[in-house]
């Protein structure tokens, strides 16, 4: 599962948790007219569930641990409602409604240690309203809730059983893929030697049996020897793909700001005939792989330089933003642009958009930036529009 799913989903649980909650007051309102179910209390409990949704937009604190958030507003939920549990004696209609009050909130928790936690609590809830009302409450009260709490959490072992069993899948499949990678690292090692030997010889001919071939063998004899070592790079280059999936990913604070300006210091010094504009957002830090995360930033910001260096302005900038509570980096660029109708194709190894002659590269690149950000836990993506520019996006947790 995707690092946005469960953040949606516990989001939505809270708007519809609390939105059914202060719907219940006006069903209780409707059929219970005498009752001590005042809208005050009820729509303050339901404030709390809509200012914690509002917060995980604006708080990655917040959104990062709104499972904890979501378990923390049922049990003030459930709490209020035994208050008015109690107000109104024990009375049978409430013992009934204390039933569908647990027994949606066990649905609606996505963790054992959560559901535990919540049991222990409307145990203690239960207890408590039988000592304040012992001759109102009826006998099976304390026993079924005590009931519907084992068997809540019965159901919650079975399903982290199946969960268990996926990862135990997914486990096997990661170990398929890293013994597939394992064998690429190897074929392409391998194919180095005959390559250079390819390129070698084909200069040695040029060299010296050069007078006793004709023009059009030695244009045959060049382009065997620009092949080869086109080839060459490119299993240089799914070499480095391959060193970066491989390597084991060691987390610290980095200043991406600045390693994009050394970046981008790098490429004027590669292109001095070019004058880019580039600006990048100050004091941005994430907690990332150094290393691979510099492998990120080269990419874009060499994929940017590239497509924009022929406009009569070039721009290239990097920036962050915060999307659903999470930090969204962007690599931006005034150039060629492409059309969404590929984007699809972007990021898979040797997938090119333009034509190799005019942007020459090994088209391993944007391959190499997913592998680096899914590695982090993030995903990447793009946006662009034909000859008016493009952005790349990234998060890295």
């Amino acid at each position: 599962m995707t690092p946005e799913r469960p953040l949606r989903l516990h989001r939505t649980l809270i708007v519809s948790a609390g939105g059914a909650y202060l719907a219940w007051w006006g069903f209780v309102r409707a059929s219970l007219p005498d009752a001590y179910n005042p809208f005050a209390g009820r729509l303050a409990v339901v404030a709390c569930f809509f200012a914690v949704w509002a917060a995980s937009y604006r708080s990655v604190a917040v959104a990062r641990r709104l499972e904890t958030w979501l378990a923390v507003l049922c049990a003030l939920a459930t709490a209020h409602y035994y208050y008015l549990f109690d107000r109104n004696h024990a009375d049978l209609n409430w013992v009934v409604g204390s039933y569908i009050t647990v027994t949606a909130v066990c649905a609606i928790l996505q963790s054992a240690r959560a559901l535990l936690l919540y049991s222990l609590f409307v145990a203690a809830l239960s207890i408590a309203i039988l000592v304040r009302q012992p001759g109102r409450v009826f006998a099976v009260f304390l026993p079924g809730m005590l009931t519907s709490l084992l068997f809540a959490n019965i159901g919650m072992r079975v399903r982290l059983r199946l969960l268990a069993e996926r990862e135990r899948a997914e486990a096997l499949l990661l170990r398929a893929n890293k013994d597939l990678e394992s064998f690429s690292y190897s074929v392409a090692h391998d194919l180095r030697a005959p390559l250079r030997a390819m390129s070698g010889f084909s200069r040695i001919l040029l060299e010296d049996y050069g007078d006793k071939v004709d023009e059009e063998g030695k244009r045959h004899l060049t382009r065997v020897s620009a092949q080869a070592e086109h080839m060459g790079r490119l299993v240089d280059a799914l070499l480095g793909l391959s060193r970066f999936t491989r390597k084991e990913l060691q987390r610290e604070e980095v200043n991406l700001t600045q390693h994009a300006e050394e970046v981008a210091a790098e490429l004027r010094t590669r292109h001095p005939s070019v004058v880019v504009a580039f600006v990048a957002q100050p004091g941005m830090i994430a907690s990332c792989d150094p290393q691979l995360v510099r492998a990120v930033l080269e990419n874009l910001l060499a994929n940017a330089w590239k497509f924009s260096e022929r406009k009569p302005e070039p721009r290239v900038s990097f920036a962050c933003t915060v999307k659903d509570g999470r930090r969204v980096y962007v690599v931006e660029d005034n150039g060629v642009g492409f059309a969404m109708a590929y984007v699809d194709k972007l990021f898979a190894p040797f997938h090119r958009l333009h034509n190799a002659s005019e942007y020459p590269g090994t088209g391993i690149g944007l391959a190499t930036v997913q592998r680096v950000v899914e590695r982090h836990g993030g995903r990447a993506w793009a946006e662009g529009v034909v000859n008016e520019g493009a952005k790349f996006y990234f998060t890295l947790d």
